[in-house]
């Protein structure tokens, strides 16, 4: 057997030492937590006193790192031993830690009041190795203020004297026996877990690090570590915590309906899973957002938005996979300090996400069992667009679907919402509840005509209340025209409404004013524009509706304005602005068989000019039943953007894991073999070309459409450096390069500002800080702030620099 070096036992003591600083910052992360930093090697920069520092090895500070303010604060030392693990350690070991510890207790005392100290401060001293007998009754001597030979040796030393001595031995904790380091990094591991939803093996080493660097001079400005820090070592910002933000229209003024009531005490008196089913229209939307008034005291309702405005079809905006409904509503408990947080990692499958998911819902579940009445409620509104979502991204199922085949603790409600004839496509279990949530009653109708100002006599309420079908939206759209109640019902005709009806009508008249502008032969090409917006995603550039439409882009943004409501534009994009519109456009003008392969066929032509059109041909052709033609023109590098390199190359590696795939579930294994070696030596020079992009904002303009910088950042492949507001400033520079994602670009750099704001403070203040802004994060602040804002705005915000060779640096750039 080898000779052990005489360093290596140093090296363990090193070793545990920050193993644990890792394990005591994961504690950064819970949600109940009132720990605010974790000090490495001394205390946070906002602590100028010196006494003591060299004995502190770690710093636990609670409320805050300010002493004044700080609730609690614990200073610990560590001492390993591999050599004499089972030796007692003697009142002699113990001598410079106390020594060092009595010295901060002077400190404090010239500030605090004894009894302050007592109460917020506590001296540490933690070690594998046990404590002997002698040390732990001079300890106890010192405490009791006895003189004794126990504690002559430790009197002799420890600069204190009589009560001060006495007080500060009483705040003395010892912490003996231990697990050794090797245990300890198994047990990081483990607690890592906690908060991933796979045993991912890098987040061990990444906490490690981030200790290692606070331990070393790299980390002498600033020796804590705070909740950002963690998230930043684990890869992750605040941003990923909540990646699916419900996106609801306000729920303003909208009075609870008896048969919400009904609905809500069978959720109560249920278990398990509910499906609330209902027409569109009817308010299964506002239901969801009402449930939380309706539930017994002390329950809590989280609601997921599977629609988001529209968004769930967008590559940019998916809410139906694992990683986005499980961390969000995860987050949103742990926010509310039911459960641990869930912090996602690109490794981890359908099965983890759903895995880590549950066992939160079971945290959640413990912290509500005191009170027997308290129930803990999962809204998944709008589920049934979720599975649309997961097969026309050819991603297997829904989460939504997923969660209805599990089962949940007693005090725990599965509610998801969706149409009634799509309940089919979420496959409940046999025993799932499905309850229907009704229109309108007529006494309903008229309390909705008052609360809108319309006066309606009793007839005309019934009539009005007849011919819109009794449903909520169908009376909105009717109302919204304004008129007295004669005219309203004059508009409606004579047959009763449904809400496929009303955005018929809607329709009808916008094919009205375009034949009126051009003539009867834009009737087909209107068919055209409908069949484009019904089947490619959103937000769909209007450029491209135009072109596989063969009209004009004018054309096309008058017609989407002139259905008043139905359709929106954001900038040269457009989408839809709720479910029913969408649904009515899909099921309407949907094209199929021959017509879907003839729309391919207007589309390829498009895809050497448009990412956007080479990135969404893939879905269409697996639809059209073209598996041999996709893997076809994958392989061969067919239909792919030709004037650009960079669009190019993220398209083809878009397209390549979406035939690899439609490949694998075919059982086409030879082609799947050959598609994921073409991917395999693409993926190189894609990471290059993102890092590219990422240093050279400026070039996206040159060579990136905007559907593809938003999916960039949705794919979180845009990042800066260590300074937490860096990643905002490079995405909203990347954004800031095309006009139409302005709004976005204008988001994202308040977040920037925002935290460069927060920064300058805390340098002003003399706090301690999180990173700092390079030249290069400025240089991109500026860059998007030119292109928002322009030159003036820009040369404004590069003179606020205190220091004009910073403005001069960053300038340069």
């Amino acid at each position: 057997m080898a000779p052990m070096n005489p360093v290596s036992p140093s090296r363990d003591g090193d070793q545990f030492h920050y193993i644990r600083g890792a394990q005591l910052s994961l504690g950064l992360l819970k949600p109940d937590r009132d720990l605010v930093a974790v000090s490495i090697e001394g205390v946070p920069s906002s602590d100028d006193s010196t006494a003591g520092v060299e004995v502190i090895d770690l710093g636990l500070f609670y409320g805050s790192t300010e002493l004044e303010k700080a609730r609690r604060i614990h200073y610990r030392q560590f001492k390993h031993s591999t050599l004499r693990s089972e030796e007692p350690m003697t009142s002699s070991d113990l001598k410079k830690t106390l020594v060092g510890f009595a010295e901060r207790y002077a400190s404090l005392a010239e500030k605090f009041s004894a009894a302050d100290i007592a109460d917020r401060f506590r001296f540490e001293f933690e070690t594998n190795r046990p404590i002997a007998q002698g040390a732990s009754n001079a300890l106890t001597e010192l405490r009791d203020g006895v003189e004794g030979a126990h504690s002559k040796y430790l009197r002799q030393h420890v600069p204190l004297k009589g009560e001060p001595l006495r007080k500060f031995a009483k705040l003395v904790r010892l912490i003996p026996s231990v697990p050794d380091f090797l245990t300890q990094r198994r047990m990081l591991t483990h607690d890592t877990r906690a908060y991933l939803p796979d045993a991912d093996r890098d987040a061990p080493l990444q906490l490690l690090n981030l200790v290692t660097t606070k331990a070393t001079s790299e980390g002498a400005s600033e020796r804590a570590i705070r909740d950002l820090d963690v998230l930043h070592a684990l890869g992750v910002s605040y941003d990923d915590l909540y990646p699916a933000e419900p996106r609801f229209d306000p729920v303003e003024n909208v009075l609870v309906r008896e048969p919400a009531r009904t609905l809500a005490q069978k959720i109560i008196d249920g278990s398990d899973s509910v499906i609330v089913q209902a027409d569109g229209g009817v308010g299964k939307s506002v239901f969801a957002q009402q449930l939380h008034s309706l539930m017994p005291h002390g329950s809590t309702v989280f609601v997921y938005d599977c629609f988001g405005a529209g968004s769930y079809r967008a590559l940019s905006g998916y809410r139906h996979r694992a990683r986005d409904v499980a961390v969000q509503i995860a987050n949103e408990m742990s926010s509310a300090g039911l459960c641990d947080p869930l912090i996602p990692t690109t490794k981890a499958d359908d099965t983890a996400f759903c895995r880590a998911f549950l066992a939160r819902i079971d945290q959640a579940s413990e912290q509500l069992a005191a009170n027997p009445d308290a129930l803990l409620l999962i809204v998944l509104d709008a589920a049934d667009n979720s599975e649309a979502a997961a097969r026309e991204a050819g991603q297997g199922h829904s989460f939504a679907r997923m969660l209805l085949q599990e089962r949940f603790p007693k005090n725990v409600r599965l509610v998801l919402t969706a149409r009634p004839h799509r309940v089919e496509t979420l496959a409940p279990p046999s025993d799932t509840a499905l309850l229907e949530l009704s229109p309108f009653s007529e006494s309903e109708t008229a309390r909705n005509l008052e609360q809108r100002g319309v006066t309606a006599t009793s007839p005309e309420v019934k009539e009005f209340h007849r011919l819109t079908s009794n449903n909520p939206r169908v009376q909105s759209v009717a109302l919204e025209q304004g008129g007295p109640m004669r005219d309203v019902l004059g508009r409606l005709g004579t047959a009763p409404l449904t809400v496929e009806d009303t955005i018929q009508a809607l329709l009808k008249r916008a094919v009205s004013n375009a034949k009126q502008t051009g003539g009867s032969a834009e009737a087909e090409q209107i068919d055209q524009i409908c069949s484009a917006l019904a089947i490619l995603r959103p937000f769909v550039p209007l450029k491209l509706v135009a072109d596989t439409a063969g009209v004009s882009e004018g054309l096309v943004r008058s017609f989407a304005n002139d259905l008043k409501g139905p359709l929106l534009i954001r900038e040269n994009a457009v989408q839809f602005r709720d479910e029913p519109t969408e649904h009515w456009f899909q099921e309407t003008f949907g094209p199929q068989g021959d017509t879907l392969s003839h729309f391919i066929d207007r589309l390829r032509p498009l895809t050497t000019n448009s990412a956007y059109a080479a990135a969404v041909l893939p879905q269409m052709m697996l639809e059209a039943g073209q598996l041999e033609e996709l893997v076809e023109i994958t392989l061969e590098g067919k239909a792919l953007p030709t004037n650009n390199e960079i669009a190019r190359r993220d398209v083809e590696m878009q397209r390549l894991q979406f035939a690899l795939k439609a490949a694998i579930q075919a059982e086409r294994f030879k082609d799947a073999t050959t598609l994921a070696m073409k991917a395999g030596g693409n993926a190189a020079v894609e990471e290059r070309q993102q890092l590219l992009i990422g240093e050279n904002t400026d070039l996206a303009a040159r060579f990136l459409e905007p559907n593809q910088i938003l999916e960039m950042i949705s794919r979180r492949e845009v990042s800066g450096g260590d300074w937490m507001g860096s990643d905002y400033a490079y995405r909203a520079a990347l954004l800031s390069v095309q006009p139409e994602l302005a709004g976005d670009a204008s988001k994202e750099l308040r977040f920037t500002q925002s935290w460069l704001g927060q920064w300058a403070a805390m340098i002003r203040d003399g706090k301690e800080h999180i990173g700092s802004p390079t030249d290069e994060d400025r240089a991109a602040m500026l860059f998007a702030e030119l292109n928002i804002n322009g030159a003036d705005r820009c040369a404004s915000h590069l003179r606020h620099w205190t220091h004009r060779e910073v403005s001069f640096r960053t300038g340069r750039l």
